[in-house]
């Protein structure tokens, strides 16, 4: 089970993948894994309800849909093999993507008086530019969720982890001076 395809599409690219619906989200992530594989099942599961237009494209992107609930996922841990629907069929896969919900591990924020806003998989605490949590005395959110357009981050002063970019399946590293340091990265 895969969280975020920026994040892990590179690691099962090729293979059979599978969208398990949490939220209208789950959509738009199975619009994209083609660009990663061309074997692609999104699972409804129950939770999304698809448009006649939504369904022409995923069909233009190669999607397979299936709308039967999900009950087990099949396979030696932490292999996956498939997924069993309620109505007794297997559908091979060997990567599941979802969205998870979030939420703040201790009320501590809540206590202080953060406020709070509410993204697509739960809430975060609410930041400025500057990444200042909005309460009346400075204080900068050290790892705690902060939501960047369509990714989370954890942030540690300065230090962020880099909001992917993704194109196709193409990793743009325009930014990089020479190929020594792009091997390293690529490690």
């Amino acid at each position: 089970m895969l969280h975020c395809f920026y994040c892990h599409g590179y690691e099962v690219a090729g293979r059979r993948l599978g969208v398990l619906a949490t939220s209208d989200r789950s959509f738009q992530t199975a619009m994209l894994l083609p660009d990663w594989s061309d074997h692609v099942t999104l699972f409804t599961n129950g939770v999304l309800t698809l448009s006649s237009e939504q369904l022409a494209d995923l069909r233009t992107r190669g999607v397979s849909v299936e709308t039967a609930p999900v009950v087990a996922l099949l396979g030696d841990a932490p292999a996956l093999s498939g997924l069993r629907l309620d109505d007794g069929r297997i559908i091979s896969v060997d990567a599941v993507f979802m969205s998870p919900r979030t939420g703040m591990a201790s009320p501590l924020a809540d206590q202080l008086g953060c406020e709070f806003d509410q993204g697509p998989s739960g809430p975060f605490i609410r930041t400025s530019a500057d990444k200042q949590a909005t309460v009346g005395w400075r204080c900068r959110p050290s790892r705690t969720q902060r939501f960047v357009g369509s990714c989370r981050w954890r942030n540690g002063g300065n230090l962020g982890a880099p909001i992917p970019y993704f194109a196709s399946a193409r990793l743009s590293l325009t930014r990089v001076r020479n190929l020594s340091e792009r091997e390293s990265i690529l490690r």
